[in-house]
């Protein structure tokens, strides 16, 4: 009994001195290495909290990508779809509408419903106009036209031109002719451009019981005006 009192008076000794000796340096100096191991440790774990951040950001700049990738190949297919359902238009028959519009367009600002051209060939839908001479227009009042008697009636030539003049034919003037003896009305015209209008005479005198044969103009006096107006007997 006597050896564990002396062993516990001992450690109770020990005991008594260490503490004394801490109170007597409570500031001793801490170990630097520990304090480094601390600090890393702690910025270790810092670093792990932060690392799924930097993983979000990533996953979402690749989803904004994929869609705006999405968004311009679906365009693309759209423009090149609607490309190519659009209908081709027929070139040639643009064109061939074109002319026809064109055509009528003239006709109503010249108040002239005669077509200057004629269709003289359609093949694979394609309008092939040609011009074609068309007669100018001559008025009455322009025309020169003389009546001669040549055995008809005394005084018919002046009544076939009173007739003319009520007509429009304002230059009409009768007179005695060259021969005499003439069986037989004629008009006459110096050029093909009168024909018309010398047809025209011949039908409205034949009206009025004086019907002539029409051809054009062989001597002086056939030529001496625009159309020649010949009564025989």
């Amino acid at each position: 009994m006597q050896e564990i009192k002396k062993i516990k008076n001992k450690a109770d000794a020990l005991s008594a001195k260490t503490e004394a000796s801490v109170l007597e340096n409570p500031r001793q100096k801490r170990n630097p290495k520990k304090n480094d191991g601390a600090a890393i440790d702690k910025f270790g774990r810092n670093n792990k909290k932060q690392a799924p951040a930097g993983g979000n950001k990533a996953i979402w700049i690749f989803l904004l990508l994929l869609v705006i990738l999405l968004v311009v190949s679906s365009a693309i297919y759209y423009y090149h779809f609607k490309k190519s359902r659009r209908p081709a238009t027929n070139s040639k028959a643009s064109m061939a509408d074109a002319i026809r519009s064109a055509i009528a367009d003239q006709k109503i600002a010249t108040g002239n419903f005669q077509s200057s051209v004629s269709p003289v060939a359609s093949i694979g839908g394609q309008l092939s106009q040609a011009p074609t001479k068309t007669s100018a227009v001559i008025s009455p009042s322009d025309i020169a036209v003389r009546i001669l008697n040549e055995g008809a009636q005394s005084g018919l030539a002046g009544k076939v031109k009173n007739v003319l003049v009520a007509q429009g034919y304002a230059k009409a003037e009768a007179g005695n002719g060259e021969i005499s003896s003439v069986a037989g009305n004629f008009i006459y015209y110096t050029d093909e451009k009168f024909k018309d209008e010398a047809n025209k005479i011949n039908q409205l005198l034949t009206g009025r019981r004086v019907s002539s044969t029409v051809g054009p103009a062989q001597t002086d006096e056939q030529k001496s005006a625009n159309i020649v107006i010949v009564l025989g007997r």
